[in-house]
């Protein structure tokens, strides 16, 4: 059975703050315009950067829990690398014992790659210096080897909990100078079956 792993609404109603609309789907809002080309340049120069904080989640004692986080932003080919994401630290959900859970200590720490492209924004959002954007997970996976196996680590480009849906996107406030993101893990394999994770990381830190 699958274990799902959210975090708390306090935390939540934070992401929600820093994160601008297109988290969830409104349709009463007409507000909502695709970007020009200029808009977007200006998105992807103001998240242009190094950042460190932390990734937030619950553990297996239903707690929260983070750990500290690096990562970086290259606006100019809109991609990211969030450095030596803990995988290893996957390996508390599975069941002791279990194939899935040695899968993710092999995992140990590994580079994840990300495409960040520009989402739709608003006229308030602009005026308020707050941007939101897809954090796409390189194909939605991480391949990683150890001792001459071959694992992968699977991102979800969507994931329901108790009837909210949380999306692979992040946010930058430039007067704030912050950066909020979800990175959503469902699941580890290694030629076979995958197992389900479905846990959700929220990424929260500043501009360095």
């Amino acid at each position: 059975m699958k274990a799902t792993h959210i975090l708390s609404g306090i935390l939540l109603g934070a992401a929600m703050l820093c994160l601008p609309s297109c988290l969830g789907d409104d349709d009463e809002d007409n507000s909502q315009k695709d970007l020009t080309e200029s808009q977007r340049k200006m998105y992807l120069t103001a998240i242009d950067g190094n950042y460190k904080g932390k990734a937030y989640f619950i553990n297996n004692e239903n707690k929260l829990d983070s750990i500290d986080m690096a990562w970086s932003v290259n606006g100019h080919d809109s991609t990211a690398v969030v450095y030596e994401f803990p995988v290893e630290l996957l390996a508390q959900y599975p069941l002791e014992g279990t194939s899935a859970r040695n899968w993710l200590l092999a995992g140990k720490k590994r580079d994840v790659h990300f495409s960040i492209h520009p989402a739709f924004t608003s006229t308030e959002d602009i005026a308020n210096k707050e941007y939101a954007y897809y954090f796409i997970p390189d194909n939605f996976i991480l391949n990683y080897q150890e001792d001459g196996i071959e694992y992968t680590l699977g991102f979800g480009n969507y994931m329901k909990v108790d009837n909210i849906v949380y999306s692979p996107v992040c946010a930058y406030s430039e007067n704030k100078q912050k950066f909020s993101g979800n990175i959503l893990v469902n699941s580890i394999s290694s030629g076979i079956m995958p197992y389900g994770l479905n846990v959700i990381f929220w990424l929260s830190g500043k501009k360095q």
